[in-house]
């Protein structure tokens, strides 16, 4: 953000001729709710006079006053296009979208929005010229200008001039000291309109093989990348160690520009992995891991040479393979069930990710949930909340009792439907519901139900969640109780225990995302819970100690699933991948 060198409160806010403390202002406008109060609030003048710390302000104060919460705070100096777009995707809950899905979005969310974006007159500052998406009206456009057309949708931007989203009305404008600093509009060559870019600095020394980068300060490994001509940052970009050191932005925006020479299929996995990447507080290591497993599938040479350090993080991936339309997963037997596209069950190797056999099912049938209730026997839950046994002993399995139960009460009561499976060697059947609840099926060995339908056994049930559930998880420790966790729409993880048969008071966590999967396994340090969020994220809780590990992953993520040594298996849309993981909590 710009450095401010003035007490903001102290400079009178023009608002319809009216005069009032510019910090004042800014608290009433995020408070209206009227349909004639504009939506639009822009903080202008020139450098220097207090325009990011007056939005700062508004940030501290608006979490104390109702009604005038800030969603999403997102500083552009120095971002692009796409960078902006990701950082309000994930602070919104819905993880990195590209700029027109991310509006999209934002419109099919009736909950309102207040965001706040200081320094977008500064946006593109430092980074390589010629990339796409690199002007401050890229964003005002193609984000900010879209957004406001969204009657649900509040916006105050530091855009230091009237020139940024002029075309938007009605607008508020504070204005801070507008004689004490000339306003100078963003040239061609680069110049901004809250005064000219930033120093470049003596030019930097040619590269030099074999450059330590995790020696040279940040702004340096920047400025390098930056001054370069077109030529020499292909050369950078060669280099892995950069890739891992240098700013992900400045790389984003060196490969959004055609001209730039990308070794290999770099831009490929840099698309990948970029999303993750530019995720604040990562660390050359965190980065290298992440970087590594979108090569695994795509570049072999870079996973290669980016493997010793990735396998140096607390998490690292043994293997990622492209898996079109990869669904559900399901460890089974000696093997991982993965459900396609297309309906069919695929079969992989857990320790190499090489499809061993495949298992058609019935026609018709999509999985949208799978879990194996013994070695020869998947309960698959189809995408219209009907539960079919399936696998060479399918039709014998009685688990087909807990599957008539659940599709007889799903006819009396859509809400009813299941939304969730989860089964283990140690656990019983749980089917969660649209509803909010979970249902506990006991299953002997050979996968059956000891209840029988035409007897009128039932499972044992409770309420987890108000609103639908996402995903649930079971563990049984070693001589402990049975866990059973549960995400919902609510935004929230809940544990049950079987010696209080209660859910615990409060939440396991709460966020402003959706938890999409969860997986749970006992391990020498105790149980741990994997939870997947709508926001791209895992948070791995160790449960005996309360402890949280998070780490970003680079696409949505479909379904969790853990092997009996602690391999953590995910699935997105169009991989499957197997991460091995330190032994928690760390």
């Amino acid at each position: 953000m710009t450095p401010p060198s003035a007490d903001p409160t102290a400079e009178p806010a023009h608002q319809g001729g009216a005069t009032a403390a510019p910090a004042d202002v800014l608290l009433d406008w995020a408070t209206r709710v009227d349909g004639d109060s504009p939506r639009l609030l822009r903080v202008l003048g020139g450098p220097g006079v207090g325009k990011s710390r007056l939005l700062a302000e508004l940030l501290q104060r608006s979490d104390s006053v109702p009604g005038a919460r800030i969603h999403a705070t997102v500083p552009a100096a120095s971002q692009t296009l796409a960078t902006v777009a990701w950082e309000l995707g994930r602070q919104l809950g819905y993880g990195p979208l590209p700029p027109e899905e991310l509006v999209a979005r934002v419109a099919a969310d009736p909950r309102p929005v207040r965001i706040l974006v200081p320094d977008l007159q500064l946006v593109g500052a430092g980074l390589p010229e010629g990339g796409a998406g690199t002007r401050p009206a890229d964003v005002a456009e193609r984000i900010l200008a879209p957004l406001l057309e969204l009657p649900h949708v509040r916006l105050a931007a530091e855009t230091g001039t009237t020139e940024l989203l002029a075309l938007v009305a009605p607008v508020l404008d504070v204005e801070l000291s507008p004689e004490s600093a000339s306003v100078m509009p963003r040239q061609a060559d680069g110049a901004h309109a809250d005064g000219p870019a930033p120093e470049q600095g003596p030019a930097p020394q040619a590269i030099a093989p074999g450059t330590d980068w995790a020696g040279l300060d940040e702004e340096e490994r920047d400025r390098r990348l930056a001054a370069s001509e077109v030529e020499e940052r292909g050369r950078l970009l060669a280099d892995p160690g950069y890739l891992v050191h240098g700013s992900p932005v400045a790389v984003t925006a060196a490969l959004a520009d055609p001209r730039t020479p990308a070794p290999g299929r770099l831009r490929r996995v840099w698309s990948a992995a970029a999303p993750a990447l530019t995720t604040f507080g990562l660390d050359a290591v965190e980065r290298a891991a992440l970087l590594h497993t979108a090569a695994l599938s795509t570049d072999p040479a870079l996973a290669e040479y980016l493997r010793p350090l990735a396998a140096t993080h607390n998490w690292s991936a043994h293997w990622s393979h492209a898996h079109g339309g990869a669904g559900s997963l399901a460890l089974v037997g000696d093997g991982l069930a993965v459900a396609d596209a297309v309906g069919r069950v695929l079969f992989l190797d857990p320790a190499t990710g090489s499809r061993t056999g495949v298992l058609p099912t019935v026609a018709g049938i999509r999985p949208d949930a799978l879990t194996a209730v013994d070695t020869h026997v998947l309960l698959c839950l189809d995408t219209d909340g009907t539960l079919h046994p399936i696998g060479p002993d399918a039709e014998s399995s009685t688990v087909t009792a807990a599957a008539a139960y659940h599709s007889r009460r799903g006819l009396t009561d859509p809400r009813t439907l299941p939304t969730a499976l989860a089964c283990g060697p140690t656990t019983p059947l749980a089917v969660a519901g649209a509803d909010g609840r979970v249902h506990l099926w006991t299953l002997d060995g050979a996968g059956a139900s000891t209840g029988d339908s035409d007897s009128g056994a039932e499972p044992s049930s409770y309420q987890a969640h108000d609103l639908p559930v996402t995903a649930v998880a079971l563990v049984r420790p070693e001589d402990g109780p049975l866990f059973a966790a549960t995400g919902s729409l609510d935004g929230t993880v809940r544990l049950w225990d079987s010696i209080s048969g209660t859910v615990m008071p409060e939440p396991v966590e709460r966020r402003a995302a959706v938890p999409s999967a969860l997986a749970a396994t006992d391990t020498t340090t105790g149980p741990i819970l994997a939870v997947a969020w709508s926001d791209q994220r895992i948070h791995l809780w160790h449960l005996l100690s309360g402890a949280l590990s998070a780490f970003p992953w680079p696409a949505p993520i479909e379904s969790l699933a853990f092997a009996a040594d602690g391999t953590l298996f995910i699935s997105t849309p169009t991989t499957v991948t197997a991460v091995g993981l330190a032994p928690l909590p760390w």
